[in-house]
């Protein structure tokens, strides 16, 4: 993709030209450009000004009339466009604003019924937004609100296997320590923290939503705090979008490298990040990156499910100058190794 204009927050000109036009499809659309933009305000990134998100609306009409997808008076003549980018033709608005979109945010596609069907309430939605910011949620249907618990309780402990059941109290107990809140039931500190992971203003489930929605506009996983100091520019995509195949590399070789160390570990299967870097800093997989550059990547991967980070809990019978080292924040959580896979 190439950037319009330089800037750290980009909007994808695909993915908002696609949900302009859903929302033009829709049973009753705005009148006029700026009812347009009006009515899809909430999904911008908070820190675009109202008159840069109104002359983005009305890019995108530009575009959407010059490929013959609407007419001049802004009517659906040709919808396939949004197969483009994984919308469906016919959808009706709110379900692809409040189902369909926020769910590809979270890597799932239109035609995942079973994940989409999971999806079933806010602590679901909260639950599946906070499973893949921290890597314990992959691939099929997103863990149940008590399933993910469990999996960050063992997580924390270094448990290997599946996660067994336990009790609310005790995943509350762990889960506060992702969050600086007061004690709360372990459903709550889940919306409190996919809120925080999401750059939600709160914790319900339309404004999870709408983050999720400006998360794909952007066309990457975010952080607020990445988000929160950044100007904004429009990205056009290539004729041929990227594979990922970079950052697919990056996470096999972090993978290989953490799974090949001998030094820097902590127990079978965790290794200090800046351990993983030394092994690899010098691999073209890596690109030259520094410690930080590399740490940034690292989060991205974490973010995406590509590999798995953990935190130094028992610090004192630790190296601090590798544990100093090794640490990387993102949104208040704190990370220290790259997990090994579980032997197959």
């Amino acid at each position: 993709m190439t950037t319009t204009t330089t800037s750290s927050l980009e909007i994808r000109e695909d993915r908002l030209d696609g949900l302009v036009l859903a929302r033009l499809g829709s049973g009753t659309p705005p009148g006029s450009s700026r009812a347009l933009a009006k009515s899809l305000r909430s999904y911008a990134p908070q820190e675009i000004a109202e008159p840069d998100w109104i002359a983005m609306v009305d890019a995108a009409l530009a575009r959407l009339r010059a490929a013959g997808a609407i007419d001049e008076r802004s009517r659906v003549v040709d919808a396939t466009g949004l197969g483009r980018v994984g919308l469906r033709p016919g959808t009706p608005w709110r379900q692809v604003i409040d189902r369909h979109v926020p769910a590809m945010a979270l890597g799932i596609t239109t035609g995942d019924a079973r994940a989409l069907k999971a999806l079933s309430d806010r602590d679901r939605w909260a639950a599946a937004m906070v499973a893949r910011a921290h890597g314990l949620w992959r691939d099929g249907a997103p863990p149940s609100p008590a399933a993910l618990g469990n999996a960050i309780v063992w997580r924390a402990l270094g448990l290997a296997g599946t996660p067994k059941p336990t009790a609310p109290e005790i995943r509350a107990h762990f889960l506060l320590q992702l969050i600086d809140t007061t004690p709360a039931p372990p459903d709550r500190l889940l919306r409190l923290i996919a809120a925080r992971e999401a750059g939600a203003s709160r914790a319900d489930l339309t404004s999870l939503r709408q983050a999720l929605v400006r998360r794909w506009l952007t066309g990457a996983p975010r952080s607020s705090a990445s988000v929160a100091s950044s100007s904004v520019g429009v990205v056009t995509p290539d004729a041929t979008p990227p594979s990922g195949a970079g950052d697919d590399a990056f996470a096999v070789a972090v993978r290989d490298a953490a799974r090949a160390a001998t030094e820097g570990t902590f127990g079978p299967r965790k290794v200090f990040i800046a351990s993983v870097w030394r092994a690899l800093r010098d691999q073209p997989a890596v690109r030259g990156d520094d410690l930080g550059a590399f740490k940034r990547r690292l989060v991205d991967a974490h973010r995406a499910g590509r590999l798995v980070l953990a935190r130094a809990d028992l610090t004192a019978a630790m190296d601090p100058e590798l544990v100093a080292a090794s640490e990387v924040t993102d949104l208040g959580a704190r990370y220290h190794f790259v997990e090994r896979e579980a032997a197959s």
